[in-house]
Order: C-alpha cells, then structure tokens, then sequence
C-alpha cells in the first residue's frame, strides 16, 4: 500500500478477507452479495465490516482491531432502494476515511464493488483505484506459517481424495462420487471446492465437464481435479485419474496413461496458492 500511495484498502472478497485476518463467513453467499461483508485496511489498522448480526464472529482474532455492523449495498438487499443504499454506505465510508487519515482526498483501493458505490466514492472526492494488483503480490509472499498452513490444506485434500478412491463403485453417478470429496473437506474444516470437475468414461474427454447424474459404469477412466479451498483457506489443487474396476485397466488405458504421465514430467506439478 505505502509503495502504491495507496491510504486505505477495502476488501470485499470473501477469500481475500480470509486470507488478511483469518475470519471466515457465509463466504459465498457475500461475494454473491457484494459489498456485505467487507474489510477496511489502513496503515496499522483493520475494520472489519461483519454482517449484520455476526459481528461476534471475530471475537479473538487479533488480527481485527474493530468489528462494526456492514451496510449491504447489494440490490439483493435493498431492491427499488439500492440508490439510497449506496449513498449511505459511501457517506458512512467517507467519513471513516477522513476520521482515520484526514481530512481531504484518499486514495482507496476498491475490489469486487459494484459500480454504484465506486462511482459514488470517486463523487465523493476519493481516488478509487483497482487492489487487485497490490493484493495479488502482497498474498505472493509466504512465511514460514503460511507453508505449514499450505501443507495442511494439502494433507487435508490428499485424504480425501484417498477417501473418493476407496468409494469408487460401478454403478454410483459421477456427483455421488463426487460428494465424499466435499464431505471430507467440510468434516476436515476445509472451506469448500470451487469447481466440480469429475467425470468417467467418455465424459473425461474434451475436459472442463461438470460432474453429472451419469452413471460410472464398469472399468471406465475417472478423472478428476480437487480445485479445494482447504484449511486455513489455502487452496489446494491437483489432478488424479482412477480406475473404476472391477477388472484390471485394459491395455489401452494403460498406454493412454503412460502417454499422460509421461508429459506430466515434463511439466511443472500444480502448485497451491493462498
């Protein structure tokens, strides 16, 4: 912030805000509803905006210096008053800025805002600027804490996949499968899988298929890819490809197989990111 002239972050990504204070809550639900939940950053200090009525949330976290209510500015929330709506919430942001910093212009770094409220902060007389750039990088830097904490979501997501492993049965569909997955990530306090990509036989090919009520039917290809948002919040991604069984991989399997593993090697494995 201080290299970018930048007074005041304020972060509306629930991962975000995972990731600068280690609170977590109904994270999806308030990056659908945008802004609901948000964070205020500045030089030595962070406002944490919690949804109305779970403020009590960040009780102990000494990365939160102050919990006050958030005023949803979403139309999800305010309908025919979503105007009105974004005038409060500017005015009640302004005036926090100016008690903090000063009086005067601030240069704020805005992310995942809907317009009505970054409008009506420039209006205001504030410089609004993209924090994605300065997030990204800041979140590139990791201390020794944050690889054990990557090393534990991965554990975390390894166990599941062993878990999804050991269930594979003819018979059941790709999103019965596919739900041990999620029930090991959840029962582990993992956060979620922000994708479904698992699919068997045909459906594995072309990729990027969402899991499906199809059927897995015997000695088919499972493929699949983890896109798990674990513990601590720190993602943790990788691919795998199973056999259905019950009898031995076909010869042709086996060779497509070779054929992948071995371009596999000349790349560089998926990396976890926070």
């Amino acid at each position: 912030m201080e290299a970018r002239g930048i007074g005041a972050l304020i972060l509306c990504d629930a991962v975000n805000i995972r990731y600068a204070t280690g609170t977590r809550n109904t994270q999806v639900f308030t990056s659908r509803n945008a802004p609901s939940r948000y964070l205020l950053l500045i030089a030595g200090r962070s406002i944490l905006y919690e949804f109305t009525g779970c403020e009590h949330l960040a009780d102990g976290f000494d990365t939160v210096d102050e919990v006050r209510e958030a005023s949803t500015s979403s139309f999800v929330a305010a309908g025919a008053r979503i105007v009105e709506r974004e005038q409060t919430w500017v005015q009640e942001m302004s005036d926090t800025l100016r008690d903090e910093l000063g009086a005067g212009s601030h240069v704020a770094g805005f992310e995942r805002m809907n317009a009505g409220v970054a409008n009506g902060m420039a209006a205001a007389g504030h410089q609004v600027v993209d924090a994605q750039e300065p997030i990204e990088m800041v979140r590139a830097i990791k201390s020794s804490g944050e690889v054990a904490c990557i090393s534990a979501s991965l554990a975390l997501t390894e166990r599941a996949v062993s878990a999804l492993r050991d269930a594979i049965r003819p018979g059941q569909t790709e999103n019965e499968l596919w739900a041990v997955l999620h029930h090991e990530v959840i029962a582990g306090n993992g956060d979620y899988c922000e994708t479904r990509l698992l699919n068997a036989g045909p459906r594995s090919n072309p990729w990027f298929q969402e899991s499906s009520h199809r059927v897995i039917e015997p000695n088919e290809v499972i493929a699949l890819d983890t896109d798990v948002v674990g513990c601590h919040g720190y993602y943790a991604d990788f691919s795998c490809t199973f056999h259905a069984g019950p009898d031995a991989p076909s010869v042709e399997q086996r060779r497509l197989y070779a054929l992948a593993h071995g371009s596999c090697t000349t790349t560089s494995p998926s990396s976890s990111r926070g």
